[in-house]
């Protein structure tokens, strides 16, 4: 099982981790996605496939969560631009506050 993390919660270590958002960059290898509460560069081979403005949904391994921006190597890639996004980001912020009174890092099941 795993849970939606928002990208300010994100820790390094963890064994997998899984993110929402919006692509706001999309390169060769990667991606940089943006909940709201941080931006995370998303290394897949499948970045070039998404446009800035796609919302995503990325599973993997976070390899760095120092800094500004945190890194995940994804093992799954999800184009959920089908969503509303006004919902999604509502959504990333209660996970976000119910983790912070709890001191918990993960968030909701995906």
């Amino acid at each position: 099982m795993v849970f939606i993390t928002p990208i300010s919660h994100l820790r390094a270590g963890s064994t997998f981790a899984a993110i929402a958002g919006a692509v706001v960059e999309s390169l060769e290898n990667y991606l940089v996605v943006d909940d709201g509460t941080g931006r995370a560069r998303v290394y897949s081979d499948d970045a070039p496939a998404f446009s800035p403005g796609a919302l995503v949904i990325a599973v993997g391994v976070v390899i760095q969560a120092s800094g500004d921006v945190k890194e995940l190597q994804a093992d799954a890639l999800v184009d959920i631009s089908g969503a509303d996004p006004q919902l999604l980001k509502e959504t990333l912020k209660a996970v976000a506050e119910v983790l912070e009174l709890r001191g918990s890092g993960s968030g909701g099941e995906v």
